[in-house]
C-alpha cells in the first residue's frame, strides 16, 4: 500500500479525534480551550511559536 503522507495524517487524525484508547480523545481533551488558554507560556520560559 502506498499512501501518499496527508492520507497518513488524515487517518491519525481522524483516528485521534473521537476514538478513546490509551490517550483522550482530542475532542473531549480540547472542549471548552479558547485561544487565550492554548496559547499560554509559563512566564519567562516560553518559546515564540515558530522560533524554535
Amino acid at each position: 500500500m502506498n499512501m501518499k503522507q496527508i492520507d497518513i495524517f488524515r487517518m491519525q487524525f481522524d483516528f485521534v479525534w473521537d476514538t478513546e484508547t490509551w490517550f483522550l480523545p482530542l475532542e473531549s481533551a480540547l472542549a471548552g480551550l479558547n485561544s487565550t488558554d492554548a496559547s499560554w507560556q509559563p512566564p519567562g520560559e516560553g518559546i515564540p511559536f515558530g522560533k524554535r
